[in-house]
């Protein structure tokens, strides 16, 4: 697997913001009594190669991994982010955002990391976010 050598970015040059959030404690407890007291099935996935989805808003060139024997004076200006990469899980998290919002979910105005549908049949959706990590709550099994 292709690993960026995260210890010779440089704030300001290479990346300016990794912060990602992820969903609160409080939030899963009283997502977890919710789902008790309202008999909603509790999912969980993890998604693969979260990180490699990210686009990246920084231009970040490396050098070519160990083995690369063409051009090896070449660098490799990345499109997209990479496994090692101190933005990787804040780019990630953008994109999943912007995915979920297009899809018609709301955000959470107490955590930012909770997501629902407005649906008016009584069906319930919740979607809590941990980095790569996913939880839904929902009594609608076609949504799962």
């Amino acid at each position: 697997r292709l690993v960026a050598k995260r210890f010779s970015q440089q704030y300001g040059v290479d990346y300016y913001e990794t912060f990602s959030p992820v969903v609160r404690s409080s939030s899963l407890r009283f997502l977890f009594g919710l789902a008790t007291e309202k008999n909603l099935n509790v999912y969980q996935m993890d998604i693969d190669t979260a990180f490699l989805n990210g686009e990246l808003k920084e231009t970040v060139y490396m050098e070519q991994p160990d083995g690369f024997i063409q051009q090896k004076d070449k660098v490799c200006l990345l499109k997209r982010a990479l496994y090692g990469l101190k933005q990787a899980p804040r780019s990630w998290n953008m994109r999943l955002h912007q995915t979920l919002m297009k899809m018609g979910m709301k955000q959470s105005k107490h955590d930012r990391c909770v997501y629902y549908f407005d649906m008016d049949n009584g069906s319930v959706f919740i979607l809590a976010v941990y980095v790569d990590d996913l939880l839904t709550f929902t009594n609608d099994i076609n949504k799962k």
